[in-house]
This record gives C-alpha cells, structure tokens and sequence, in this order.
C-alpha cells in the first residue's frame, strides 16, 4: 500500500514504526506544511489520523541516528513515549511507571540531560546517558527495585566540567525575517564582550540539526578565548519543512545570508569584536568558509576549510559516493532538487563557486584535505589551489594521505587542530 511519494520539494508523510500488534502504523506528518507531528494513521481513510504527539518548535517523529523518535518496551508490549530535541533532548513518557524511573533519575543526577534505555525484560532498570554542554556522558545503571543509581563509565573523564564553558541555545534573525537557530558559546573566564569569534559552520548541509551536549570544536576554541557560533542555517533537519524548504537551490545565496546574519547580530550585540572574525567548517562548512570569504570579505580576518566543496559543478561531476544514496540517484534526482540543474544553473553554479571566484579572496586561509576522500576528492583542493596560485594568494596547505572525510587518526587529529590553534594565534590576537 502506497502512503505518500514525492520528491524534496514537498512534504511527504513519513512512516515511523508498527506498533506490537503489527497492525497500527506511526506516522510523521507535517502539519500546515511544516513542523512534522505523530499520527497514528487511518487505514480506511488513507490518511493520518489521531495526532498523538506535536512540538511548536521542532519536528517529532524523525529519528537520529542516536536517537529513537518513538519508545517502545518488549516487556510492556506497547509504545511507551515519544522522545524529541528541542533546544535539549527530552521525553514525553506515556508510561507513568517509567515516567517516574525518569523523574527519579533526574533528582538524583541534577542538571544533566538524562537519556533513559529501559529494559526489555525488566522496566524497572535501565541504563542512563547523562550529559550537559560542559560534560561529556557518563554511563550509569538504574535499578527502580533497590533505589540504586550506579556509575559504570564515562567517556572521557579527564574533562574537567568546571573549566568548560556553556554553551547556549539561541535564535536571531535572518535578513529576510526567518529565525534562524544557533548554538552559542562565550569563554567562561571572559567578559563576554568584544570576543574574537570563529563561525563553527556545520557540513552537510542537510543534516539533522545539532544537539545542546559537550562539542569538542566549541569547547576547543573557548578554551582558547574565542566565541563560537554554531549556526543551523535553513536546510537543517529538525526546525520544521518550511526551515528546509527555503534553501532549496540557495548554496552560496539565502544559506550563506544566514551565517552572515548571525555574525552582523553578535557584532551588534557587543559579543563578537568585528575586526576577530573567522570561518571554520568541513564538507559544506568548508565550502561555506570560503565562499563567505569571498562574498563579504569585509567581516573576515581568515577561515579554515577542511574537506571543502570548491566548485558546485565539480560536485556533480566526479565520482560521488556515499553511505545513504547510489551517487547516480543523488546526483540525478535529490541533488537536482536541493542544489540546482548542472546543465540549466551552470552559470549560477559558477557565481557562487569558490574555484571561479578565486581571485575575489582577501584573507589568510588553511585549507586542510583527505587523501581517500569519496565525498569530497582531493580533486576540489588541488583545483582550488591552482586558482589560487594563478591568481597570487597565500595560503596554507595540509593533506592527509590515508584520511576520508575529517580526519580520524588521533596523530593526523592533533595536528590539524594544532595548525588551526596557530593558525588562528597568527590572524586573530
């Protein structure tokens, strides 16, 4: 039975899970066309029927991939809550039994997020991810029967919570009137005024929006003196279709809008020093970075691009691959939808393509690659580098040989940041 089709340009109905009887369906369903609710759907109608679960502000139903949107229990048999990620994670607990193991959990364990993975076999016990902006999770079990709350693990405990610094939720304005989301996170031992700032600018683009937990970029350039601004420009999963919507076909036009608006609203406010300011990202981040660059080289000091998208039409034209998508479907169908037509929008693609605008580029950059990179070839560093020769610029360069997509050996790992931490000494302070 066919519930929904459709391609990206429209919101579709999402089928979530089955229940235990195997006949009642889950669905996500976007309403009024935009934060998608849960349903539960009508099969002699066809259609969606008893909402049984809504957030004003985000979407519930969508999973992540650390994340279950709907809860079930063997043991119980039955759906047991509805879990989704606001500006922090949390729970909507049908079962009052487990509702109450998660209320115990949270008088006990304070200010952390608590995620509870209840037992099968025994609802009474589960096992609990604690953790906050400051703190990296900590693993504990629960056992309802005996009242005990018991530490089992942490995943890396020579972090210190109380030298970190918070990072907040915050929402400003695009210039077209959209809310755009953020995460913000001001050194702990400054003023909070007139910072040095590092745009942190997510890849993907559409990806599932980011998490209030312990980030290892934010709490690594705080640490330095830097404010960090994590921007969930439209596109990203999570703030409802109309969020994602709007960036259809917009790479380097209303997406990039939305990074410089928030770093024109941290410059009004007083938080960032407009003359401290630098781009930072990988995959589309790094794209970002120095496409923002180019566009208003007027509010940048440097930027940092790591496994950086350079050219749009390269994109489609190499080999792509990916874990999710056959790169002849992304590339003929999704691709065509969320980025454009190569054929049609070549000469847009041109515009907004770092590689062609090369010579528009002002400020220091470090440009760090992937020797084995399938998502994004070396080809777009050394393409990019040629034109940045041609034209005169200085830069520095980095590649990896034996890395993919970011860099996971910790000797590879540490020196990448080590060059970013010099490198942002050298145009920063």
């Amino acid at each position: 039975m066919k519930l929904d089709e459709g391609d990206f340009s429209k919101p579709t109905i999402e089928a979530l899970a089955f229940d235990f009887d195997n006949r009642t369906l889950y669905v996500g369903f976007p309403e009024q066309g935009d934060k998608f609710a849960v349903y539960r759907y009508d099969f002699e109608k066809r259609q969606p029927g008893e909402r049984l679960a809504r957030h004003l502000d985000v979407d519930m139903g969508l999973a992540d991939i650390d994340m279950d949107a709907l809860l079930f229990n063997r043991a119980k048999r039955k759906l047991v809550g509805f879990a989704f990620d606001a500006d922090k994670r949390g729970v909507v607990w049908l079962d009052e039994d487990i509702a109450r193991l998660q209320q115990m959990v949270d008088r006990a364990l304070g200010t952390t997020v608590n995620v509870l993975r209840v037992a099968d076999a025994n609802p009474k016990r589960a096992l609990i991810t604690a953790y906050s902006d400051v703190r990296p999770a900590e693993y504990y079990v629960i056992d309802a029967e005996k009242l005990s709350i018991t530490k089992f693990a942490s995943s890396r405990p020579w972090i210190k919570s109380e030298e970190m610094s918070q990072r907040k939720f915050v929402r400003y304005k695009a210039s077209d009137g959209k809310e755009i989301p953020a995460y913000l996170t001001i050194p702990k031992q400054s003023s909070g005024k007139a910072l040095p700032l590092v745009v942190d600018i997510h890849d993907g683009p559409w990806r599932r929006k980011q998490s209030w937990d312990f980030n290892s970029n934010a709490q690594f350039f705080a640490s330095r003196g830097y404010a960090v601004l994590q921007p969930d420009f439209r596109g990203t999963f999570g703030y409802g279709w109309r969020h994602f919507e709007s960036s259809l076909k917009q790479w380097g036009l209303a997406m990039q809008d939305d990074i410089t608006d928030g770093v024109e609203w941290l410059v009004r406010e007083g938080v960032a020093d407009k003359n401290r300011i630098c781009l930072f990202g990988g995959g589309y981040g790094g794209y970002a970075t120095l496409w923002g660059l180019m566009k208003t080289p007027e509010l940048y000091r440097c930027g940092v691009a790591f496994s950086a998208v350079t050219d749009i039409q390269l994109y489609f034209n190499i080999t792509w691959s990916s874990l999710y998508w056959s790169p002849y479907d992304w590339l003929d169908y999704g691709a065509k939808v969320l980025i454009g037509d190569p054929d049609v929008d070549r000469d847009k693609f041109r515009s907004v393509s770092p590689l062609y605008q090369a010579a528009r580029l002002k400020a220091p950059i470090l440009l760090a690659f992937g020797g084995v990179d399938h998502r994004v070839p070396l080809e777009h560093g050394t393409a990019f580098r040629e034109a940045l020769d041609r034209s005169g610029k200085k830069y520095e360069w980095v590649v990896y040989s034996h890395e993919g997509h970011g860099f996971n050996e910790d000797k590879n790992r540490f020196d990448f940041y080590r060059r970013v931490e010099a490198f942002l000494k050298q145009h920063l302070n």
